[in-house]
């Protein structure tokens, strides 16, 4: 990749590159439904077959089964981390409009600092 020497060369360059790439998101997220579509189709008529796995000539699919945890009384979950000093069972991040909203009244939240984070806004020029 050679990057342009001037500032504005490298903003468009910045720019044809975010095009390129998220053109390529939106192929790849067609595609991606697509894909959903054929796993539920598949799903479903492997249960109507009462089979476990099945293959193509290039694939084999193996039907599988899992516990997830699903939260239906928030109130009662946190009141079990809390008692339980259970807290592997949350993610390990701040929500950060929480944070920011509480900070800019003037609270400040026990062992959370406030970081300042640099980044660029990219637009097509003239919009």
């Amino acid at each position: 990749m050679k990057i342009p020497k001037t500032l504005g060369g490298q903003i468009d360059f910045l720019y044809k590159l975010r095009e390129k790439r998220l053109a390529i998101e939106r192929e790849a997220n067609s595609l991606k439904a697509n894909e959903k579509v054929l796993h539920s189709t598949i799903l479903l008529l492997l249960r109507e077959q009462r089979a476990e796995k099945a293959s193509g000539k290039l694939g084999t699919v193996t039907r599988s089964v899992k516990t997830i945890g699903k939260v239906t009384d928030w109130d009662a979950f946190y009141t079990y981390i809390s008692k339980n000093k259970a807290f592997e069972l949350l993610h390990r991040r701040v929500n950060n409009t929480a944070f920011n909203d509480r900070y800019d009244a003037g609270e400040r939240v026990a062992g959370v600092e406030p970081e300042t984070v640099v980044d660029l806004s990219l637009h097509k020029a003239g919009a």
